[in-house]
């Protein structure tokens, strides 16, 4: 049962016993009165926690659904990868284009599909000059069949909530072989 008093809410169970006398043959009636707002306080802040945390998880379930059909239309080269190089995304032209499946690329460094390791090492120097951001290093990748591609990539770093890098993503476009 809810009370208000003075602005107050207040919470009360009522529990209600009735016990016969024998000796005397009269009824009693017995009332026990428990305050349990602090109780119910907090019930209702969980509940509302809980109702928040069902609109968080909706609103990340639409939002991630948002951005996965993005990655998927997009025409452009993407690779996600860790602060370290591993890959953690690859989309469908990365597939078609180097003829891996995206099981065969997830977890393995960027470097397996660039012919010249080098290349990413001298980029990630010159990042230490002008940041963590590139554009157009161009770089000479292989297919699984072995076939050369030279691709321009674009790299940006991703930062996590303490202003670390996460990883990066790595846009890039193919370019015509001029053999």
């Amino acid at each position: 049962m809810a009370r208000f008093c003075q602005g107050i809410t207040l919470y009360i169970d009522v529990l209600v016993i009735s016990s016969p006398d024998e000796q005397n043959l009269k009824n009693r009636l017995v009332i026990f009165f428990e305050d349990v707002t602090e109780r119910m306080v907090l019930e209702q802040k969980l509940v509302q926690r809980s109702n928040e945390a069902s609109l968080l998880l909706e609103a990340w379930a639409y939002s991630s659904d948002y951005l996965d059909k993005i990655i998927k239309s997009l025409t452009d080269i993407l690779v996600i990868t860790t602060s370290s190089s591993l890959i953690k995304t690859v989309n469908i032209t990365v597939q078609n284009l180097l003829e891996y499946s995206e099981a065969e690329l997830v977890g393995q460094p960027i470097s397996q599909i660039f012919e010249e390791e080098n290349v990413l090492q001298e980029a990630n120097a010159s990042t230490l000059i002008f940041g963590e951001m590139w554009n157009n290093v161009k770089v000479v990748c292989h297919t699984k069949q072995g076939e050369k591609r030279t691709i321009a990539f674009s790299r940006s770093a991703i930062y996590n909530d303490l202003e670390n890098i996460d990883g990066f993503i790595y846009i890039g476009r193919e370019l015509p072989n001029l053999n």
